[in-house]
C-alpha cells in the first residue's frame, strides 16, 4: 500500500504500467492509470484493488467512470494467497480451471464491460486529459511541481495505516 501510494503521489503510476499498458489498452480500452489499477488489483488482490482505485480517483489520475469500471471487476483474491494457501488446502492437483475461474473470468468480464456498459471509457479519459492540461496551464509553475518524495512517503504511510486499521475494524 505504501509503495503504491508513493507511485501515485509522485506521478509514477503510468511509468510503472508502461510495459503492460499497450496490451491492456487493446483489451480494456483504458488509460495508463487504469492499466496500473488493473495490474495492482490482480497482482495484490483485495483490498489493494479497491485502495488503488480509490487513490487514483482521489488524486485525479482517473475519472469517476474509470473508477466504477475498475471496481466492477478488479477486486479478487491475490494470486500468491490463492496459489499458496487455497489450492493446497483444497488438495487441487490441476489448478488451471480454478485459476481461470479466479482470474480469467474477471478479466473477460472487464473486457466485456469495456465494450458494453463502459464503452465511452476511452473517450471519457481523453476528455479528462484535455481538461487537466487546461487547468495546468492556468496554474503557476510552483503548483505544478511534483510533491516531494518525503511528503509522498509520509502521506502514503499515513493512509496505508488508516486503511489497514479500518479493514481490521470491519
Amino acid at each position: 500500500m505504501i509503495l503504491s501510494g508513493i507511485l501515485i503521489r509522485a506521478n509514477l503510476s503510468e511509468k510503472f504500467a508502461a510495459i503492460l499498458h499497450p496490451v491492456l489498452k487493446r483489451l480494456f480500452r483504458c488509460s495508463p492509470n487504469v492499466s496500473y489499477g488493473i495490474i495492482i488489483g490482480f497482482l495484490c488482490g483485495f483490498p489493494m484493488g479497491a485502495k488503488v482505485t480509490s487513490d487514483l480517483l482521489k488524486h485525479e489520475k482517473i475519472t469517476p467512470l474509470e473508477a466504477r469500471f475498475l471496481f466492477a471487476f478488479n477486486n479478487n483474491i491475490g494470486p500468491v494467497y490463492f496459489c499458496s494457501f487455497v489450492i493446497p488446502l483444497l488438495g487441487i492437483r490441476k489448478p488451471f480451471a480454478y485459476l481461470f475461474g479466479m482470474y480469467g473470468i474477471p478479466l473477460l468480464y472487464g473486457m466485456v464491460l469495456s465494450r458494453t456498459v463502459f464503452r465511452t471509457l476511452s473517450a471519457q479519459g481523453a476528455c479528462t486529459c484535455e481538461k487537466r492540461f487546461a487547468i495546468k496551464d492556468a496554474l503557476s509553475v510552483q503548483a505544478l511541481q511534483k510533491p516531494s518524495i518525503l511528503t509522498a512517503i509520509d502521506d502514503s504511510i499515513r493512509t496505508a495505516v488508516q486503511s489497514i486499521l479500518t479493514l481490521c475494524g470491519y
